[in-house]
């Protein structure tokens, strides 16, 4: 198992530059070593309130296997630096599977982008926001229990399960602090 951890880009110009050569790189390595399978995971919006889903993308001849292990099968456009990885498993006959836990962390980054962006919270109220969050534990868990699934290795996650509830808590207070900070702002309008 090999981690590579891709750098956040907010510009889909750097993206589209960047991720095809990332991808590119990696599957010639992965051609050189003889790798049958790469499995990319990403995270998504959650489809309800809460995250809690694992859904998966991946070629036809793979699906009932990803899917008789309990994750859906995603539906609807791919906005994912995975799609690169699985494009490049296509063109090279490597089975290619892309992860997508739901994430309350990237249902929250959008809220609070949004809130700045109609300038309902000021870029020092976000630094202090961000300071308390650490990582989105629950979709990583989610995740690493699904990469477990698929390759029967076992991730140690405890330290994770420690932090998952402390994550849940900090993200309530921060939603909770942007709806009453919506509210103040549209009383005095």
């Amino acid at each position: 198992i090999m981690v590579l951890k891709i750098p956040f880009v907010l510009s889909m110009e750097k993206a589209n530059q960047i991720f095809p050569k990332i991808a590119d790189a990696l599957m010639d390595w992965a051609e050189r070593n003889e790798v049958k399978r790469a499995i990319a995971i990403d995270c998504t919006m959650p489809m309800g309130e809460e995250a809690k889903e694992v859904y998966f993308v991946t070629e036809e001849h793979l699906v009932a296997e990803v899917a008789s292990l309990g994750f859906k099968p995603f539906s609807g456009i791919l906005k994912s630096s995975g799609a690169y990885l699985l494009d490049e498993c296509m063109r090279r006959n490597i089975d290619g599977i892309l992860l997508v836990a739901e994430s309350d962390f990237l249902k929250l980054f959008f809220e609070i982008y949004e809130a700045i962006a109609t300038r309902k919270i000021d870029k020092r109220t976000l630094a202090e926001m961000a300071k308390k969050v650490d990582i989105d534990a629950p979709a990583v868990i989610r995740l690493l229990e699904a990469v477990s699934k698929l390759t029967g290795v076992e991730f140690k996650i405890e330290a994770l399960e420690q932090r998952k509830e402390m994550f849940r808590r900090v993200i309530r207070e921060i939603m909770n602090g942007l709806s009453r900070k919506e509210r103040v702002e549209l009383i005095y309008r």
